[in-house]
């Protein structure tokens, strides 16, 4: 837990009363330090909550504009988060390109083949083990 009692929640999940409160005070028009005050949560988790409640608007068929509305967070920082969020799935995906245990695409193949490669080898010398195992004991 964390020692300070007014953010004491922050970085734990959302919950949906939570959620709901949040977009009715929202929409209600408390400010953001209340609002933090009440979910104790920081002001800036409050707003990347926002920012997430208005990506999910925007998925669910609604402009960037009127998410932003609904939200009351600026169109700006909506853009700002997509642009944050796209260079970590860039960065992801560099990473995943240097590990020889990446899990798509033409570096996947090869790790499949080689390891059906490697279990061939282990399954050639265990029959040979096991052939000199049996020559022994005759």
């Amino acid at each position: 837990m964390r020692e300070n009692p007014e953010t004491s929640r922050a970085g734990m999940r959302w919950s949906d009363d939570e959620d709901r409160f949040l977009m009715s005070n929202v929409r209600r028009g408390v400010d953001l330090e209340s609002i933090a005050k009440h979910h104790c949560r920081s002001v800036r988790s409050i707003r990347c909550r926002l920012i997430v409640k208005a990506e999910e608007l925007i998925r669910g068929g609604m402009t960037i504009e009127a998410a932003s509305e609904c939200v009351r967070i600026p169109v700006e920082s909506i853009l700002e988060f997509r642009a944050e969020q796209a260079m970590k799935r860039e960065q992801q995906q560099q990473q995943q390109s240097q590990n020889p245990y990446a899990k798509n695409g033409a570096q996947s193949q090869y790790n499949y083949q080689r390891g059906i490669e490697l279990f061939t080898e282990i399954r050639d010398y265990l029959k040979i083990i096991a052939e000199t195992m049996t020559n022994e004991r005759r």
